[in-house]
């Protein structure tokens, strides 16, 4: 039996100054246990106090104590769900994982495939004698130098395949008037060569060209032939050139045949009986040989090969220059609408790939890009154009090999108003040195003493930032340029 403890009373403890207590109260051997449900206890600030308890409400009251067995710890007591990832996650998870790396993928065929091509087309610096200051094309006067060469190394060496400039024009372009200047000069004009001493006295432009096609590249061969050819110019006649843009026309014609030819509706016909035979075998392979050109009027499928010759012949059009750029556009809309095609985007690369080594220049995607938005500001009808051609401009040497020498009492005048500068016309004598040979080609020697920097696997990107259509587009464009010489190609 429980045994009782007798207290004082409670007027006794007041009277000692004691805290009251309860009268009577329990051993601390003989305290009753009340088993207590786990209840939510008392939160206490700054204090760990758990969420499930088995703490009383009251704190006085006795604790109970803990049922037998192991102790779970208080929080886990009330199990938690399993909380697995729902299955539509998890296939939504793995498809993301798919798409980001195809997308890396994408990203990365895209680099590859674009950039690269890209990159070896454009910022191409051309090899030169001396630096020529840089302008901007947007604010100041800029001068560019169209070159189109045969690349078959027809009439050459077989295994060098030096290719000769059939198509060297200047355009020059005055952002603040909107002028624009438009010089060709024929590819027998006869030209001096002091500074490089490659061509000998009587040689022709397309020679400077062709004998400076050294390097131990492709792209060494074109960036020196085209530097050489911007320094002969502007030695021979005043003319600073600050850019170039070369096309061998094999790519014009290798763009056009990856894309499986291109439709287009000739208005009219065309005939040329003193076209150019540079890039076909029909005169029997002589780079200087002429063949007749036609085309019937009415709806045609045009092959690399005939699709070059149509933007290309001068001497074939009733509407006469502005007949001329209408084929042009007619070449460019064509080629602009079987790239974007839906079943042609994966020609792209192939498309690029087609124009690599066959299309160069140093202007960069961001030069191009202005290019293009000041060719909108262009009246085609206003652009001034020129041919330093007989009898105006020059008049025929006797020496068996066509060439032909400058007038420049008539040259000098024409440049300063065109391109605002001071000419300077270098005479060429009536009678060349240079004597014709059996291919109708002087053979040129390069200096012993020239020697050609190593291009590097691949120069810096010509952009700082991402590829676009619209930079693919502009390099079409620039093909088209450079090979019909005509600005309209970059509206």
């Amino acid at each position: 039996m429980s045994q009782f403890i007798k207290k004082p009373s409670r007027a006794a403890q007041a009277s000692d100054g004691h805290k009251q207590e309860p009268m009577w109260s329990f051993a601390a051997d003989e305290i009753p246990t009340v088993e207590q449900p786990a209840v939510p206890g008392p939160i206490y600030p700054n204090q760990n106090q758990p969420i499930y308890s088995n703490q009383p409400i009251y704190p006085n009251q006795p604790v109970p104590p803990l049922p037998p067995g192991p102790q779970r710890p208080l929080y886990a007591q009330h199990k938690q769900p399993n909380k697995r990832v729902p299955r539509w996650a998890r296939v939504l998870l793995v498809i993301l994982v798919i798409l980001l790396v195809a997308g890396g993928s994408a990203f990365a065929y895209y680099e590859f495939n674009y950039a690269s091509t890209i990159n070896d087309i454009t910022g191409q610096t051309a090899i030169r004698k001396g630096t020529v200051p840089q302008v901007d094309p947007l604010t100041q006067r800029t001068n560019i130098l169209l070159l189109g060469s045969d690349t078959d190394g027809k009439g050459n060496d077989p295994n060098i395949g030096q290719p000769l400039a059939q198509t060297v024009i200047i355009i020059t372009i005055d952002p603040k008037t909107n002028y624009v200047g438009m010089l060709s000069i024929p590819r027998d004009m006869q030209v001096s060569d002091p500074a490089y001493s490659y061509v000998p006295p009587g040689g022709k432009i397309d020679e400077v060209f062709q004998s400076a096609w050294q390097g131990n590249d492709a792209s060494t061969k074109a960036r020196a032939a085209a530097g050489h050819i911007m320094d002969v110019i502007q030695s021979n006649y005043g003319i600073r050139i600050d850019h170039y843009a070369w096309v061998g026309l094999q790519g014009f014609i290798k763009v056009i045949d990856e894309l499986g030819g291109i439709n287009i509706d000739v208005t009219h016909p065309i005939t040329d009986d003193d076209y150019p035979d540079d890039t076909s075998t029909t005169s029997g392979g002589n780079v200087y040989g002429y063949q007749r050109l036609y085309l019937p009027p009415g709806p045609q499928h045009l092959d690399g090969q005939t699709a070059l010759e149509y933007v290309r012949t001068r001497h074939a059009d009733l509407g006469g220059d502005f007949g001329r750029t209408e084929r042009q556009q007619q070449v460019l809309s064509q080629m602009k609408e079987e790239i974007t095609q839906s079943q042609d985007i994966a020609k792209a690369p192939q498309i690029l790939k087609a124009l690599d080594g066959y299309l160069m220049t140093d202007m960069t995607l961001n030069q191009l890009a202005s290019l293009a938005q000041i060719a909108q500001n262009v009246d085609i009808n206003k652009i001034d154009k020129v041919s330093f051609t007989p009898p105006d401009y020059a008049q025929q040497i006797t020496n068996g090999r066509g060439n032909f020498a400058p007038i420049c009492s008539a040259i000098e005048p024409k440049i300063q108003q065109m391109f605002a500068t001071q000419p300077n016309c270098i005479p060429q004598d009536q009678v060349s040195s240079i004597q014709s040979t059996s291919t109708g080609i002087a053979q040129a020697t390069t200096p012993a003493q020239t020697t050609y920097p190593t291009s590097t696997a691949k120069q810096a990107l010509s952009t700082d930032r991402p590829l676009n259509t619209t930079d693919m587009s502009n390099v079409l464009k620039l093909l088209l340029f450079a090979t019909s010489g005509s600005l309209s190609a970059m509206q």
